[in-house]
């Protein structure tokens, strides 16, 4: 049950999430208006932006934090945010060990992810190429034009993750390219290593903290 929620989320075009939600509604009725009572609008990728250039659709970063804090939510709220920002610093000196070993030029999801999609290639098939950068290729028979220099078709896949999905590799591959030049630079190692090159600025114990005039409440003294 759970796997056709997440057909009807990662839906990169209307015609998926409509396939896909008519195949909950004839599976489960009571299902199907649990989706819709949560409004599929804002965890379907068919309602996104392609800004992101992310792979991922759902609220991992939010339901991290609520778990994070979970434990010491009951705390006084300094000691919460105290929690939290130590935790968070460990996560990043963690992230940043894990970058420092990383080798290739991309991460492992992102080889993982084109890998996944280059099995299907076998049923892609280009019939036209033109010099504007606009092909066409043949999906399981089904057409799907693609504008190379724009990073953008109809699927829509490799716009919305930053990643080329099968209809490009096809064409990147008939044309002999390499489709790491084709592959979002956010996914590449260097820019992991960028990201978690700093942590959180450092802060000092309570008991070094300077009280306010104004209020009883205390201020953080850095340094």
């Amino acid at each position: 049950m759970k796997w056709m929620f997440w057909r009807v989320a990662e839906s990169y075009i209307m015609y998926e999430y409509e396939a896909n939600l008519e195949r909950v509604k004839t599976y489960n009725v009571c299902l199907y208006e649990a989706i819709m009572q949560r409004n599929p609008h804002n965890c379907s990728l068919a309602f996104c932006k392609p800004t992101s250039a992310c792979i991922d659709e759902h609220n991992n970063i939010s339901e991290s934090f609520n778990n994070v804090i979970d434990p010491s939510r009951y705390l006084p709220m300094v000691e919460i945010l105290e929690i939290t920002r130590i935790r968070a610093m460990q996560r990043i000196e963690l992230r940043k060990k894990k970058t420092k070993n990383s080798k290739g030029r991309f991460t492992k999801r992102a080889a993982k992810f084109i890998a996944d999609e280059q099995e299907k290639l076998k049923f892609i098939k280009c019939v036209s190429r033109s010099s504007q950068g606009r092909c066409e290729v043949l999906d399981y028979g089904k057409s799907v034009s693609l504008n190379m220099r724009m990073q953008t078709y109809a699927c829509r896949k490799w716009k919305m993750s930053g990643l080329p999905c099968r209809h490009a590799l096809r064409v990147i591959a008939t044309k002999k390219l390499n489709h790491d030049d084709n592959t979002s630079e956010w996914y590449s190692n260097a820019k992991q290593k960028h990201i978690y090159a700093s942590s959180i600025e450092l802060v000092n114990g309570m008991r070094f903290w300077k009280k306010s005039e104004r209020c009883d409440q205390t201020t953080s003294c850095f340094g």
